[in-house]
């Protein structure tokens, strides 16, 4: 492996993830695609399938300065390598071998939306639904939000349970 290969995370079409794997693979570019299983119902029985760990990405080694990258943004199912102002930016080699890491380890992972404290955010589902606030504390298990009432001048806090129920809100 050449230390001028660097990671770059790819855009693709919705649900083209696979196929873009294929054919990045079929040109011999290294290409990392994390997965994760989850429970899924079909005809009323649970089963487990694998499913991208992160939806409409994936990861592709090379290095940008040679002719192969034009391999990469011209392949069928790429929208774009994500960078900043139109430039492909390279993801620290760290991050990505961390994630393999704990792919290959089979611990169980539950992804979530990348929330921050004092971000504003919606609860998705539950009784709470559509439930707008502003998170204030992140736990391991829980996420700890203040829901505002402005015109009142009071906030309540609310403990959410699982991670999952909790989303930006824009």
């Amino acid at each position: 492996m050449s230390e001028e290969k660097e990671w770059y995370a790819v855009y693709t079409k919705s649900r083209q993830e696979y196929k873009a794997l294929a054919y990045l693979k079929a040109l011999n570019f290294n290409v990392f695609l994390p997965e994760v299983e989850v429970i899924r119902v079909r005809r009323g029985r649970r089963v487990k399938v694998r499913r991208p760990m992160f939806p409409g990405y994936l990861f592709v080694e090379t290095d940008w300065r040679r002719e192969s990258r034009l391999d990469i943004v011209r392949a069928p199912s790429i929208i774009r390598v994500l960078g900043y102002d139109d430039r492909p930016t390279p993801i620290p080699r760290e991050q990505v071998e961390s994630l393999q890491i704990v792919v290959r380890s089979g611990t169980r992972v539950d992804p979530h939306p990348y929330l921050k404290v004092g971000q504003r955010v919606r609860i998705v589902s539950g009784a709470l639904r559509d439930v707008v606030g502003i998170l204030v504390e992140k736990s391991r298990n829980s996420r700890k939000l203040v829901i505002s009432v402005d015109m009142m001048n009071r906030a309540v806090a609310v403990t959410i349970e699982d991670a999952s129920m909790v989303e930006p809100y824009e």
